[in-house]
């Protein structure tokens, strides 16, 4: 993890967001000349994954895909870009949070989020899907693309409402990489059977993944739970799917049969696009009059996350303030090399008084004592007050001592001193 705030490249990172199986997830913000700053996510790949080439190629040319997907329910990809060999990707940054963290926070906090409102995210989502399945480049070198990641830590919930599906794509990339089998054990609760197998894919692969967000935005938990020795990988390949358990919702058996088609273990058997399960879904939610819009979506989260969105806020705007105002001055103390204590850079009058107060230092034992002083003779120069630079070209100060500095008291008492002799010759005394 980077030490912030940091540059890379033409952004600056400033808060680490936190790490996936495939990159450590900054907060930076983004300097254009044209469009000014903005706020950007940044998702830096780890090291263990850039050094795989035939990854990066296959992640190079997916991002680039990716970037041309401009929906309203998709996270855009500004692109990929490399900074001293580390290859990172820029996205739009969605304040809100993200799918897994809100059923994780709803789960903590003991609050229920009402199925219509996770049936509209689940209906959003299929928007995004079906818009990529259908995605045809202008030059028709493209036509649909794959997600093949379709989790709850990808999708995204702006507290205004709208609902985004990020990293389109870029889990392909993988299935050319040496990469760490836990990174691909992680994405392994979301595979069609196909994907965990490692077959070709094609669009209802990703619909078998919206059945699994279904089952679970459903039931409250995960659909798939290896039991010790198994592996996420292996549950994946034989799709046995939990039977959903009731929950006395309007029209159940309807929308038991909608997921579990979505589910069915070979592809033919399933809906064949995400545009055919969105139109049932959207079916179903309007015949039981559970259909809600996104701003609505935007008023519940803005009334259960009110707080955390303003602290985030607040935290945010804190520091894009101290970065505009710059790196903080560093102020060095200046040691006085004869005092041997520190001093003001302007306070010259402490440095005098602190040399005058060091005690002297103590001489070798064999060596002479040094000579006296004359007492009309000027004190050496190493001893004279010095002239701070300042004072160049400038009037010199008096060099009659000042009141009530040993100097000046020892004329005085010498003074005291004569006149009391002279008193006392006088009267005889002396």
């Amino acid at each position: 993890m980077r030490s912030l705030p940091c540059r890379l490249g033409r952004f600056t990172l400033f808060d680490h967001v936190g790490r996936g199986g495939m990159a450590d997830i900054y907060l930076a913000r983004s300097r254009d000349e044209e469009a000014g700053p903005r706020l950007v996510v940044i998702k830096e790949l780890l090291p263990e994954l850039a050094l795989e080439p035939r990854f990066l190629r296959m992640l190079r040319d997916e991002a680039t895909i990716a970037s041309r997907l401009v929906h309203p329910n998709v996270a855009h990809v500004l692109g990929i870009e490399e900074e001293d060999g580390q290859l990172f990707l820029a996205m739009d940054y969605v304040e809100g949070i993200d799918l897994r963290e809100l059923l994780g926070q709803c789960t903590k906090r003991k609050l229920d989020l009402p199925v219509r409102y996770r049936l509209h995210i689940l209906c959003e989502v299929l928007k995004a899907l079906a818009f990529a399945h259908g995605f045809v480049s202008e030059d028709e070198t493209v036509a649909g693309v794959i997600h093949r990641d379709v989790s709850p830590s990808n999708v995204l919930l702006a507290f205004d409402g709208q609902v985004k599906l990020c990293d389109f794509g870029i889990a392909s990339a993988l299935n050319v990489a040496a990469v760490p089998a836990e990174t691909i054990e992680g994405k392994a609760s979301y595979m069609s059977p196909e994907q965990a197998r490692g077959d070709v894919l094609d669009v209802r692969s990703d619909v078998f993944s919206a059945g699994i967000l279904a089952w679970e935005l459903l039931q409250g938990r995960r659909m798939y739970r290896a039991r010790e020795g198994e592996s996420l990988i292996e549950l994946s390949r034989r799709a046995e799917t939990p039977k959903l358990a009731p929950r006395g919702l309007p029209e159940e058996e309807v929308l038991f049969a909608i997921v579990s088609r979505a589910l069915a273990v070979e592809p033919e058997d399933r809906f064949p696009s995400a545009a055919s399960l969105r139109l049932v879904l959207a079916r179903y939610l309007e015949n039981t009059e559970q259909a809600v819009t996104s701003g609505e979506l935007g008023g519940w989260l803005s009334e259960h996350f009110a707080e955390q969105k303003l602290a985030r806020r607040r935290a945010r705007e804190r520091v894009l303030a101290a970065l505009d105002r710059g790196p903080a001055v560093v102020l060095t103390a200046i040691r006085d090399s004869q005092a041997g204590r520190l001093a003001e850079a302007d306070g010259w009058t402490n440095v005098r008084r602190a040399r005058d107060a060091a005690p002297p230092p103590s001489a070798p034992r064999d060596s002479a004592p040094p000579p006296p002083v004359p007492r009309d003779s000027a004190p050496p120069q190493s001893l004279r007050d010095p002239e701070p630079p300042s004072s160049r070209g400038a009037t010199r100060p008096s060099s009659r001592p000042k009141r009530g500095s040993p100097v000046a008291s020892g004329a005085i008492a010498f003074a005291v001193t004569l006149a009391l002799l002279g008193l006392l010759a006088k009267l005889g005394v002396v």
